[in-house]
């Protein structure tokens, strides 16, 4: 039998132990010399003997178990071996809490227990330098082409004006239409029909530092932190944003509001979240007003929402006191 037949075989002896769901033969296997990462059995049946590993490891001092839980652990992704390393830590404060729970809560085995995780979550930090390393970075001149592009009124077909400012940006059709959905159907629609686009004109109520914000964002990838993320300018960025169809823009910005949540700005944060239909950051504010309710339902501005936006703030009301909504009668 050659080399080639027999490393076939081995390899289907391992992906139909993990099938199996059989810790032992999985063992077996790759004492041979199975390679995981080349098993294409992959998702809940992979994690299953990973997840059987991790348990008798957390029980036993042998070592060859560390040993099939890392070889188990660098062929599934590591965004999968961050996940099964906190399902585990959370397991184990969980159970170590519970008296009615069996669990052995002595030191060694807590011990072996962080030992796992740290080798999950170096294997996937592993893989993850793998992939970079393999991962060629954008050709310099590329960038370079994209920076030169950014504001060039050569060969360029948009050119935004603006109502505070005399200053123009100039821009091109097939680069803002490739961005974003929101350009792509506006060029296709109603700019080759209103006579103010004849001449390529594109007038914007945008402020001009903010609109040569999203252009660089959009031409370059760079994030102009200073205007486009500043507390004050958060709101009209977010607007923006979702206007434009920015995903990945959006997303930057939601994050930042999150982080900039206070007493102060909760309030406008919830309005812009309901206004644009945002559910994650509508239930971040919700969030935040759980936490600190005992402040919060004493602030004048975060308490008038009941007045002005009747329906939100029952909604608000629910979510805070972690009742669900009810559902809506179909028609």
């Amino acid at each position: 039998m050659s080399s080639r037949q027999e490393k076939e075989e081995l390899q289907e002896e391992l992906a139909m132990a993990i099938d199996l769901r059989s810790l032992e033969h999985v063992e077996k296997a790759l004492e041979k010399g199975a390679d995981p990462s080349r098993v294409d059995v992959w998702g809940t049946s992979l994690l299953t003997p990973l997840d059987l590993a991790i348990k008798e490891g957390v029980k036993e001092k042998d070592e060859s178990t560390l040993d099939i839980i890392q070889a188990l652990a660098q062929a599934v992704p590591s965004k999968v071996c961050r996940q099964v390393a906190k399902n585990t830590l959370t397991r184990m404060k969980r159970t170590s809490q519970n008296p009615s729970n069996p669990y052995d809560r002595s030191i060694p085995t807590m011990d072996r227990t962080r030992k796992i995780c740290r080798l999950l979550l170096s294997a996937a930090q592993e893989r993850d330098e793998d992939f970079h390393h393999k991962t060629q970075p954008t050709p310099r001149s590329t960038v370079g082409t994209w920076k030169a592009l950014l504001f060039s009124e050569d060969f360029s077909d948009v050119t935004f004006v603006f109502d505070s400012t005399d200053d123009v940006l100039y821009a091109h059709k097939c680069v803002l239409a490739a961005s974003s959905n929101y350009f792509a159907a506006y060029f296709k629609g109603p700019w080759g029909k209103l006579s103010q686009h004849k001449s390529g004109t594109w007038k914007t109520d945008v402020p001009y530092p903010v609109m040569r914000a999203i252009l660089a964002y959009i031409y370059t990838g760079d994030l102009d932190e200073v205007v486009l993320l500043e507390p004050q300018q958060l709101g009209d960025s977010l607007a923006i944003a979702v206007q434009y169809q920015l995903k990945d823009l959006q997303d930057y910005i939601e994050a930042a509001m999150k982080k900039a949540m206070s007493l102060s700005s909760v309030k406008e944060t919830l309005l812009m979240a309901h206004l644009h239909d945002l559910s994650g950051l509508k239930n971040a504010c919700f969030d935040f007003i759980r936490r600190n309710a005992a402040e919060a339902l004493f602030v004048p501005e975060i308490t008038s929402i009941a007045q002005e936006y009747p329906d939100l703030w029952s909604e608000t009301a629910m979510a805070v006191s972690g009742r669900k909504r009810p559902r809506e009668d179909s028609d």
